[in-house]
């Protein structure tokens, strides 16, 4: 899977998901500062799914013209990079068969699966 990350991605996170064999940007390495619009125009240039831990893509995705092929948004409110990164990992598979052509929100236990508008 092609993985956009945004610079607000922690680091472990990004290495799992590289381990795992998936082609990820991680825009901390590559692009730190680009505002909310330009990341979803580089998201969707470049057929990679986002993933971010910045509510403000909902709105921008849901009501823009432009949407990238797929987006997780991470509201898990933990203490430490590795409960981030457990987390994630348990719903990874539920997230990786859903994720074309929707917003998937991770909170906590909890995914919620949204359908893109066409």
């Amino acid at each position: 899977m092609n993985v956009l990350a945004d610079e607000n991605i922690d680091g472990p996170l990004v290495g799992w998901l590289r381990l795992c064999g998936h082609d990820v940007l991680w825009l901390a390495e590559t692009g730190p500062g680009r505002g909310d619009i330009g990341v979803i125009e580089l998201a969707v240039a470049e057929s990679r799914m986002l993933l971010t831990q910045d509510r403000d893509f909902g709105e921008l995705v849901f009501r823009g013209e432009k949407r990238p092929p797929g987006v997780i948004y991470l509201r898990v409110r933990s203490r430490s990079s590795a409960e981030l990164l457990a987390a994630f990992q348990r719903a990874w598979p539920q997230i990786e068969s859903h994720v074309a052509g929707h917003f998937i929100v991770l909170s906590g236990h909890k995914l919620r699966i949204r359908a893109l508008p066409s």
